[in-house]
């Protein structure tokens, strides 16, 4: 669910098709710069997944974030608190998918 995302910033997601999901995983500074865009254009964010660094590939985390409302502005700061909290305490070796609306 990546179509509304410009083609500049898609560049920078990383597939994860080879891996079961039609979802863009998003480096820590990545993720970041989507949610200012989706900020910017009014999305909403609903939530999203890690997934782990394994080797060649990505492995689902299970661990996630969910927004069960839909306040945009708290949506933004939900999904920005998370991946910030989430970075600090694991490190570069993960990537986030973004769910939005």
């Amino acid at each position: 669910m990546n179509e509304n995302i410009p083609q500049e910033i898609q560049k920078k997601g990383i597939s994860l098709q080879k891996f079961g999901t039609n979802d863009i995983g998003w480096t820590y500074l990545n993720a970041l710069e989507v949610i200012d865009y989706l900020k910017n254009n009014y999305h909403t964010i609903l939530g999203g997944d890690v997934y782990k660094k394994n080797g060649n590939g990505y492995t689902l985390t299970y661990d996630n974030w969910y927004i069960n409302e839909s306040d945009f502005d708290k949506s933004i700061q939900i999904s920005k608190n998370y991946i910030d909290h989430y970075h600090e305490q694991n490190g570069e070796e993960f990537i986030y998918t973004i769910i939005y609306k």
